[in-house]
């Protein structure tokens, strides 16, 4: 897990620097793209952190922007409360989740802040009219190839 994040309890906190203000609905760091992961499965969200924090350490920064998670939430009332917080660019949204479901939270997210791009992740294929409903940016299957997924977050 990146030593910007510290999980405490139930609701991931951002750590490591100071939250910017949210201007323009633009990431704060030209060359920045920051990217929030939203998922109730512990093993789930450290496989997409390591994805992230590997593509960051094999990518030149002097041509691809640097892509930085800012935080983890375990569902979708915590993942509407870190965007109001810590501003993502992306987030990185599970579907299936207690308290609040991804479709839900992607739907108060994009009502709310409509620049920022969330990407639904599911492991089931047959619900793509939910998806436009909840105005979810992405819908990708978990498990689908990381290259995919990389270019779905670059793609902002």
């Amino acid at each position: 897990m990146s030593d910007d994040i510290v999980e405490s309890g139930r609701y991931a906190e951002f750590m490591g620097e100071d939250i910017p203000e949210y201007k323009n609905d633009h990431c704060t760091r030209p060359g920045r793209i920051r990217v929030m992961i939203c998922d109730d499965e512990f093993r789930t969200r450290e496989a997409l952190n390591s994805l992230l924090s590997t593509y960051q350490s094999l990518s030149s920064r002097d041509i691809t922007p640097e892509i930085k998670v800012i935080g983890n939430a375990v569902n979708g009332q915590e993942a509407v409360k870190m965007v109001e917080e810590c501003h993502p660019d992306v987030v990185l949204m599970d579907v299936q989740m207690p308290v609040m479901d991804g479709f839900e939270a992607t739907r108060r997210i994009k009502s709310r802040w409509p620049s920022v791009k969330v990407i639904l992740l599911t492991m089931y294929s047959g619900q793509p009219n939910q998806v436009k409903v909840a105005g979810a940016d992405v819908y990708l299957l978990k498990g689908c190839p990381s290259e995919m997924l990389l270019s779905a977050i670059l793609d902002i």
